[in-house]
Parts: C-alpha cells; structure tokens; sequence
C-alpha cells in the first residue's frame, strides 16, 4: 500500500532524440474476507459452547485463523458467533457472523423401588424417582402406581416434563407385594359329655393384615367316643388344630353297673 512510481526512457533514434516520462499512482489495500464457520447444531452442556472457527483471507496469500467471539450460547436456542479482522497494511478490516443452534440435552428419569413389601391393606407407595441431566439437572419426581394395594405385581412410574434446556424422559420399576401372615384360632370348650354322636363344640376364626376378620370351617376327627378330640380349621394354606376332651367315662360305667344289677 502506498504511492507507486512508473517511468519509462526513449533513447532515441536516428531520427529522434531521447525522452523519458514518469507518473505516480496509488496502491489502496486490498479488501479482507473474514469467514465463521459453525456446525448446524450443538447439545446443551450447562457449559459455555464454543464451536466455530473463523478464517480471514486476501490477496497476496493473506489467511489467517481469528478468535471468535459468542452471545448466548450457554442455554437452548440460538447463539451467535462473530469474528473481525482489524486489516494490516495491505489488507482492509472486515469482520464475519454465524449462528449455531443449542439443541436441549437429554434428561434421564430412574424409578427405584425395593424388591418386595408385605401386603397391609393399604397402597403402597415405597419407590422413588429421580431425574438427571446436562448441566447439573437432579430433581426428584412424584410416583405413580398401579396394581399397588393387592399382593402381586405393583407398577411405579414417573414422568419429566421436560424444561428449557432438556427433553423430557419416563421412568417405570415394579415391585412385589408379598402375602400377608394370617392368624387362625379355634376356640374350644374343655370338655363336652359324650352322647353317641359327633360333637362339634368348637368355632374358628382368621385374622390378619387390611381388616382379615372372618369365621372358619371346623374339622374334628376323633370326636365320637369318650377320649380326646381333635378340632382343626384352615385358611389359605394355614392350619390350627386344637384338643378338647369327652369326660363321659364316669357317666357310662354307672349306667353299665346298673344294668348289670338287673
């Protein structure tokens, strides 16, 4: 860049004598192209993102790597990145712009539950959820169930929304509920006196979890003759058996004596 001189000289001929000129012309500086590049789209980290590069070219072999300067590329949406070349001596400034787009991140929902609790007539609500992300995301989420009152197989549930700068995300678990204890009683009297048939003195009842109140089926074996008897109820697998006595001996040996005084 700068003032140039250009001269020129005729030594002459035979026919002409020698002359020279000369003239002056300027050399202004050749125009700069600076140039940001960005990819289409980058994921939201919670960090600053700085993904583009820029490039300042010219005349004369001017190529030239630049720092780029960002606006709102920490969140969702659009950020902007920008690059200038200030010019040198032989070269214009210029200056260059791109956008990018901050895509939202990923979000992921966990439903943890333990393996199994015991049926009490009530649902039961023992899991917790929990949902993580980019950016320091950790919140914990309200639980849904199905099929959680009966024992059996319980669904849980939860579900994120999703927010500015994470998609949503669903979570599931399933729990056992495991059968509940039951209690059988069979109450007896002491004793009942024998009269030639099956005596059946004896009442039975289960109890347990979620308000389990209700009379049993009694069965007797040995429950004829004089001796002791067995009375027995069962629920669901669970068995009580209790003893009660026939104490009629007395009463039939007087009756035989009497008999045999005849």
């Amino acid at each position: 860049m700068g003032t140039a001189t250009a001269s020129a000289t005729f030594d002459g001929d035979d026919n002409h004598t020698g002359s020279s000129d000369s003239r002056t012309f300027a050399i202004t500086p050749a125009e700069s192209v600076t140039v940001v590049t960005c990819p289409a789209s980058v994921v939201y980290t919670g960090g600053a993102l700085t993904p583009c590069s820029a490039l300042a070219t010219g005349a004369g072999g001017l190529s030239q790597a630049l720092p780029v300067a960002y606006a709102n590329n920490v969140e969702a949406g659009t950020a902007s990145a920008s690059a200038s070349y200030p010019g040198d001596p032989n070269h214009t400034g210029s200056s260059g712009g791109a956008t990018v787009v901050v895509d939202r991140a990923p979000s992921s929902t966990v439903v943890t539950c333990p393996p199994s609790v015991i049926y009490d007539g009530s649902p039961q609500t023992p899991c917790s959820a929990i949902v993580t992300g980019a950016g320091g995301l950790s919140q914990s989420l309200p639980v849904s169930y199905t099929s959680n009152t009966d024992a059996g197989t319980a669904n849980a549930s939860a579900t994120y929304a999703g927010d500015a700068n994470h998609t949503g995300s669903t979570g599931s678990a399933t729990f056992q509920i495991a059968v509940a204890s039951s209690s059988t009683v069979v109450t007896c009297p002491a004793s009942v006196t024998y009269d030639g048939t099956a005596q059946a003195p004896c009442t039975a009842a289960v109890t347990g979890a979620g308000g389990l109140s209700e009379p049993v089926s009694v069965v007797y074996s040995n429950n004829v003759h004089v001796g002791t008897a067995m009375a027995s109820a069962t629920f669901a697998g669970s068995i009580i058996s209790t003893n009660f006595a026939c104490p009629v001996a007395a009463k039939n040996q007087s009756r035989q004596a009497a008999a045999a005084s005849l």
